[in-house]
């Protein structure tokens, strides 16, 4: 799907398909705004049949498609790249655009910061049968590594979660590597 619908339409789509609610719409990737500009600002035929077949796949053929360059401002409409629209700078329409555009990008990037984020803290915690992503990022936060939750008695894992939970760390961590394959 990234190859049809470029890193942040294939971002859409997989934030649609985890029910995050995505505004409706497409950002045409930089790429294709230089291969505009380099084509004397008319669309390559090429990448005119790679947005009619990933419309067609979308099943959205009849819906309105717009883009706006983001230094000039100036709106290309499908089917009227020829003749673009170019609002004046204090139009409030161009402000309304201008404001959807930069939510769109602010939700995208928001998004992704979270998709990275969490794929950066991996932890041999949450391996620990009833220890999941919240308990273990707590003591995380709270004592900054595995390491040091190794040093931890029971009673100081208790200042942060229940003891039943604070002993399965304790009981995790302190087994020796033989007990851990054989288990």
């Amino acid at each position: 799907m990234k190859a049809k619908l470029g890193g942040k339409g294939a971002g859409l789509a997989e934030m649609s398909r985890a029910g995050v609610p995505v505004p409706p719409g497409f950002t045409i990737v930089t790429d294709v705004c230089n291969l505009f500009f380099d084509n004397g600002q008319t669309v390559p035929k090429e990448v005119d049949e790679q947005i009619w077949k990933a419309l067609e796949k979308l099943e959205i053929i009849n819906q309105p498609l717009a883009s706006i360059a983001k230094k000039e401002e100036i709106l290309y409409i499908l089917g009227r790249e020829d003749d673009p629209c170019v609002l004046d700078r204090h139009s409030p329409v161009l402000h309304l655009i201008q404001q959807i555009r930069d939510e769109t990008h602010r939700f995208a990037v928001t998004f992704h910061r979270h998709r990275r984020s969490k794929q950066r803290i991996r932890t041999s915690l949450v391996e620990i049968p009833g220890i999941g992503d919240r308990t273990a990022q707590k003591l995380l936060r709270r004592f900054g590594s595995v390491a040091r939750l190794r040093t931890l008695s029971v009673d100081d894992l208790t200042a942060e979660v229940p003891r039943n939970q604070a002993q399965k760390v304790f009981d995790a961590l302190h087994e020796s590597p033989t007990e851990t394959r054989t288990a």
